[in-house]
């Protein structure tokens, strides 16, 4: 297979992936995401970490805001991704926080400490 090959046929498993993921239900992705969560949690290094960056979920993408409210809750710093120019950076978020959304309709912090990328622990 060709490089050209290889990209075409990647672009055809994302566009599935995504039709699979844009035709589940509200209930099915609560679901999904409740699953991804449980097994995100059960992993040592996450509930060791002190910091944790995440991202905002939108659209049909697997909803972590339960996700980022029990980090939250036990006392880990969760980070989310914020645009700056041509630059990414981790803004502290918690749960009520005010947020804009992004040309492409992301959720990042409208505020929020900036976060060292040397104190993150768990991307």
């Amino acid at each position: 297979m060709n490089s050209g090959e290889l990209k075409r046929a990647k672009r055809a498993v994302r566009r599935r992936v995504l039709a699979a993921r844009d035709a589940l239900s509200a209930d099915e992705l609560a679901d999904a995401g409740a699953a991804v969560a449980e097994r995100f949690l059960a992993v040592p290094e996450v509930m060791s970490a002190r910091t944790v960056l995440a991202f905002a979920s939108f659209g049909s993408e697997l909803p972590t805001d339960a996700l980022i409210a029990r980090l939250c809750d036990a006392g880990v710093t969760v980070g989310l991704p914020r645009i700056v120019g041509e630059q990414i950076e981790a803004r502290t978020f918690r749960p009520g926080d005010a947020t804009t959304e992004t040309s492409f309709g992301a959720r990042e912090p409208a505020a929020g400490i900036l976060i060292d990328p040397a104190t993150i622990d768990v991307i």
